[in-house]
């Protein structure tokens, strides 16, 4: 019965009590619509547990989890290498959603520091993600840098630019993975990480 859509205790117009309403019904509802059931253990005087059982699908984040732990058979680290702390904050939004761990940094040189740092303990950046058109040392020659060092050769580089004029060759021969035009979107970062 605690299930049923209202049960009042007291009918009288003058009732003290009130009786169940209709968040159980709904909740059996909604739960039995998605093909999972509900039950109820109740000892008198301790109270009432309520469970239920659903298979759900993953998400489409946890799909792409998976498919990178698939691929990469680790969990990635990612540095975004971007002076503008807004672009940082939606990058590090869509890796979180695909559950990857990232840092990020505003300059060339700070991203050079904290790749020394994180090589040295052992626990390196899988892909370091630059804007293009960084302040100072710009997001090529920042490429350029990075691949000068060998304990850096194993981190894959993507560059995000503003503009449509990347050299596709050119951006091969500095050694990136991936390039990417902004703005970007979650789909396309998590494919850009995936594909190169």
């Amino acid at each position: 019965k605690i299930f049923d859509k209202f049960s009042q205790g007291d009918i009288s117009t003058t009732r003290r009590f009130g009786g169940t309403g209709l968040g159980l019904a709904i909740c059996k509802r909604l739960i039995e619509m998605m093909g999972g059931m509900i039950t109820v253990k109740s000892e008198l005087g301790r109270g009432a547990s309520f469970h239920f059982d659903l298979t759900l699908p993953l998400s489409a984040g946890s799909m792409r989890q998976q498919q990178l732990l698939d691929k990469f058979g680790k969990e990635l680290k990612v540095l975004i290498v971007d002076n503008s702390s807004v672009n940082c904050e939606i990058l590090q939004k869509y890796l979180h959603h695909d559950g990857l761990f990232s840092d990020t940094c505003a300059s060339a040189q700070v991203a050079l520091e904290m790749m020394s740092t994180a090589f040295e303990r052992k626990v390196p950046y899988d892909f370091v993600l630059i804007d293009h058109l960084l302040p100072g040392t710009d997001g090529l020659e920042l490429g350029l840098s990075i691949r000068t060092y060998k304990e850096f050769n194993d981190s894959k580089l993507i560059i995000l630019s503003s503009t449509n004029s990347l050299d596709c060759t050119q951006l091969k021969g500095i050694g990136f993975y991936n390039y990417l035009y902004k703005p970007v979107s979650q789909i396309q970062l998590s494919n850009a990480l995936r594909y190169p």
